[in-house]
């Protein structure tokens, strides 16, 4: 329920590789709120420790990782797996402005091949999923957006809004051939 998860609840190592396995986190599992400010410290999910289907359809709710909950390294190199995060996990405004901060998503965080065929599916992104500066500088790197990742209207109309991708973000080779699909980007999905 609201406020389950406190501030400073998530230390660094708690949340150990293979600790949260398949179908751990179910539909609805995180509620408004449960995951507030600062919670989730350096280094507290480490690597391997999400794996396939973990994180369910609806798990995450509207509101429930809020503002700096997310810190610096917290989620390091290969701790969200293949298909970890399933369709409609994550819904409108679950990760609120200000959730991931500077230096937690790391160089090689989302490295080469991670984001595999059909990981980004039909509706997974929403309106104003995106918002303005989220994808910064080197975010996206070479190779890391394979064949067929992006497929049929996985990007909606608006979710990509005004300077959500800034310079050099979308490195060179990073979208390879096929990986943005037919109608995957639909009208207005990238804004001014």
């Amino acid at each position: 329920a609201d406020g389950n998860v406190t501030d400073g609840g998530i230390t660094d190592g708690s949340v150990t590789d293979g600790s949260v396995i398949d179908d751990s986190l179910v539909d609805s599992s995180f509620t408004d709120g449960s995951v507030t400010d600062g919670f989730i410290t350096d280094g507290s999910v480490i690597d391997g420790s999400v794996t396939d289907g973990s994180v369910t359809n609806g798990s995450v709710t509207d509101g429930n990782v809020t503002d700096g909950s997310v810190t610096g390294g917290s989620v390091t190199d290969g701790s969200v797996m293949d298909s970890s995060v399933a369709d409609g996990s994550v819904t409108d405004s679950s990760v609120a402005e200000g959730s991931f901060t500077d230096g937690n998503i790391t160089d090689g965080s989302v490295a080469d091949g991670s984001v595999a065929d059909a990981s980004v599916t039909e509706g997974s992104f929403t309106d104003g999923n995106i918002t303005d500066a989220c994808v910064t500088d080197g975010r996206v790197a070479d190779g890391n957006v394979t064949d067929g990742g992006i497929t049929d209207g996985s990007v909606t109309d608006g979710s990509v809004t005004d300077g959500s991708v800034t310079d050099g973000n979308v490195t060179d080779g990073s979208v390879t051939d096929g990986s943005v699909t037919d109608g995957s980007v639909t009208d207005g999905s990238v804004t001014d």
